[in-house]
C-alpha cells in the first residue's frame, strides 16, 4: 500500500483524526516531538515507529517497530516485542489503553446507509408544532383524569395536573436533546418533543381501555397487568425514538426494549414488595362506573352512596314494624 492511514478512536461513535503518510516514518508516542502524540498515560514517550520498505512487487510495504515494551503493544489482539512487524491494511493497533486503526488508501468503505428517519439529518425544525402538541397532550391526560377517575377534582388541581404533564414531556425531551448535542453534535430537540408528545398520545388513548376491560372482569389483577403492558410498550417505543435520535446506537429497537423491560420491571417488583401484604380495608376499583361510558343521570361515587343509603331507608320504611 502506498499510502498508509492511521484512524484514532471508534469510527462508528465519534469523528475520528485521521493521519496520513506518503511513505515518511511516524513515530507514536506521548512525547510532543512524535507525529502522533497520544495523551495516554500508559503509553510512552515514544512507544513505537512505523516505516515503508519497498516489496519485491516494487510497491511499499509498511512494517511497526516497538521502541518501548513497559505495557505489550497489541496487534490485532496479539502482542509485540521489540521487533519489526508487518503491516497490513485493517489492522489495529493497541497501544496503552488507545485503540489505532491501519488502512491503505484504497480501503473499501462500507457502503451508505439510508436514514430510517427522513429528519435525522435536520437539526431541528420549528417549536410551534411540536409545542402545540405537547400542549394538547397535557391537557388531554389531565381531562381524562378528571373525567375518567377523580370526577371530583377541582379545577386548580386540574390546572396543575395539565401544567405538571406538559412540564414532565418537557423536561424529558430536553434531556434527551442534551444528549444528542453531546453525542451527535445535534439537539433535534424539535423531534424529540413532537414524538415524545406523540407516543404519549398513544397511550393516553390505549390506556382507558384497561380501565375498561377492569371493571366488566372485576379484575384488579387485569387491569395492572394490561396498564404494565401498555407502560412497557409505550416506553419502548418512546425510548427507540429519543436514542435514534440522540445516539449513534445500531440496535435501537433492542437496546430500547431492555431498557423498557428493566425499568417496568424494576417499578413494578417495587410496587409489589412496598404492598401491605394484610390490609383491613377492602379494595375497590379506581372507577364506579365504566369509563367512555357516562351517559345522562350517571352520578358521583358520593351522590350514588347516598342513593343507595335513601333506598335502603325506603325499604326499612315498607318493613311492617314489630308489636
Amino acid at each position: 500500500m502506498e499510502q498508509l492511514i492511521i484512524q484514532s478512536g471508534h469510527k462508528n461513535d465519534h469523528i475520528s483524526p485521521l493521519f496520513r503518510s506518503d511513505g515518511e516514518d511516524i513515530t507514536i508516542g506521548r512525547a510532543f516531538t512524535n507525529h502522533i502524540v497520544l495523551s495516554d498515560q500508559y503509553v510512552a514517550g515514544h512507544q513505537a515507529r512505523i516505516f515503508s520498505q519497498p516489496s519485491e512487487a516494487d510497491q511499499q510495504s509498511w512494517f511497526i517497530e516497538v521502541l518501548d515494551d513497559t505495557n505489550s503493544v497489541l496487534l490485532n489482539g496479539t502482542p509485540i516485542k521489540k521487533q519489526i512487524t508487518p503491516l497490513h491494511s485493517k489492522d489495529r493497533l493497541v497501544l496503552g489503553r488507545t485503540s489505532l486503526s491501519v488502512f491503505s488508501s484504497d480501503h473499501q468503505v462500507e457502503p451508505t446507509k439510508i436514514l430510517q428517519r427522513r429528519n435525522l439529518h435536520q437539526d431541528s425544525f420549528g417549536w410551534l408544532m411540536p409545542m402545540f402538541i405537547m400542549s394538547m397532550v397535557a391537557l388531554l391526560s389531565a381531562s381524562s383524569e378528571y373525567a375518567l377517575v377523580q370526577p371530583l377534582e377541582s379545577w386548580v388541581d386540574f390546572t396543575k395536573e395539565t401544567l405538571l404533564g406538559a412540564a414532565v414531556i418537557l423536561i424529558w425531551a430536553s434531556i434527551w436533546a442534551v444528549i444528542g448535542r453531546i453525542f451527535r453534535h445535534q439537539s433535534h430537540f424539535g423531534q424529540q418533543l413532537q414524538y415524545t408528545s406523540l407516543v404519549m398520545l398513544g397511550i393516553l388513548i390505549i390506556d382507558p381501555f384497561a380501565y375498561i376491560l377492569e371493571f366488566n372482569s372485576n379484575s384488579l389483577l387485569l387491569g395492572y397487568a394490561i396498564s404494565y403492558t401498555v407502560a412497557f410498550v409505550g416506553l419502548a417505543v418512546l425510548l427507540n425514538y429519543n436514542l435514534s435520535f440522540a445516539t449513534n446506537i445500531h440496535r435501537t429497537q433492542l437496546m430500547a426494549t431492555l431498557i423498557s423491560g428493566v425499568l417496568i420491571g424494576v417499578y413494578g417488583a417495587n410496587h409489589a414488595y412496598n404492598a401491605d401484604e394484610f390490609s383491613p380495608n377492602p379494595v375497590y376499583s379506581q372507577i364506579l362506573t365504566p369509563p367512555a361510558t357516562k351517559f345522562a343521570g350517571d352520578s358521583t361515587p358520593d351522590a350514588y352512596l347516598q342513593s343507595l343509603s335513601g333506598m335502603v331507608d325506603e325499604f326499612d320504611n315498607h318493613l311492617p314494624k314489630s308489636p
